[in-house]
């Protein structure tokens, strides 16, 4: 189990690295637009 979460972690790092912060932002903005269209539409 320590293993698979050594793994995981690791394996997170890697593409926290790949990743450039813009790059994520703009992924969180979309996420965000899409949650709000999400509750529209629940109403």
């Amino acid at each position: 189990m320590g293993d698979a979460m050594k793994g995981v972690t690791k394996a997170m790092g890697q593409m926290n690295r790949q990743m450039n912060l813009p790059s994520l932002q703009k992924i969180m903005q979309e996420f965000e637009r899409q949650n709000e269209k999400m509750e529209l539409v629940s109403e």
